[in-house]
């Protein structure tokens, strides 16, 4: 009788053991920003074209204090970047489902901005346009977006990026920047413009 009673009890205790890890496995799959790491990065004041899945973009250049050299191709969430400043952000890292196709290991996601200060005047900076669809003409005189981003241009090198337009050339392009948020590169000189197939070849050969 007493093996009788220790049996049912077992029985009735498994399927409640497999209850709790249920609500164990559901507990821990909370926010996965909560469970990041922080670190502090130096921000640059613009940023440079890389190359993605499938199409050119610009993204963020970051540093951590201290280091020489820029680190190129980073997006951090929730973070209201604005050219020609420099900053020192604290973000935190996420990593990311492996599973999904062509996604980063790793998000990151603003937690504080630690410090902002403008630029000096003076930085020039340069933006390759591979493909010629990445720069457009808008309805506002002498504008124009690259990657989506909106530069102006003096009237003479407004014609002159025209002309690269209506030939349909890859070109790299210097930029400074300006005080006009709603407008916030100036393009300043044409490095180079070649053909697409052969602009690396031309303009960025050692």
């Amino acid at each position: 009788m007493k093996a009788y009673s220790f049996f049912l009890s077992l029985f009735i205790m498994l399927p409640l053991a497999g209850c709790n890890d249920g609500s164990s496995s559901e507990s821990s799959s909370a926010d996965p920003v909560d469970g990041g790491n922080h670190i502090v990065w130096e921000v640059d004041n613009h940023k440079s074209v890389v190359g993605e899945a499938f199409f050119d973009t610009l993204r963020l250049r970051v540093r951590e204090p201290g280091a020489s050299d820029w680190k190129v191709g980073y997006h951090i969430s929730n973070f209201d970047y604005e050219w020609g400043y420099n900053y020192t952000v604290k973000v935190k890292t996420v990593k990311v489902d492996p599973s999904l196709a062509d996604a980063p290991s790793v998000d990151y996601h603003l937690v504080e901005v630690l410090d902002k200060q403008r630029a000096q005047e003076g930085v020039y900076f340069n933006i390759e346009v591979g493909e010629p669809q990445w720069l457009v003409k808008t309805d506002v005189e002498q504008v124009y977006e690259v990657y989506g981003e909106k530069f102006s241009c003096e009237l003479a090198m407004c014609e002159a990026i025209d002309s690269l337009m209506q030939q349909e050339l890859s070109v790299d392009l210097m930029f400074t920047h300006s005080t006009d948020s709603s407008v916030p590169l100036i393009a300043k000189q044409i490095n180079c413009s070649a053909p697409w197939e052969t602009f690396g070849e031309e303009c960025f050969a050692e």
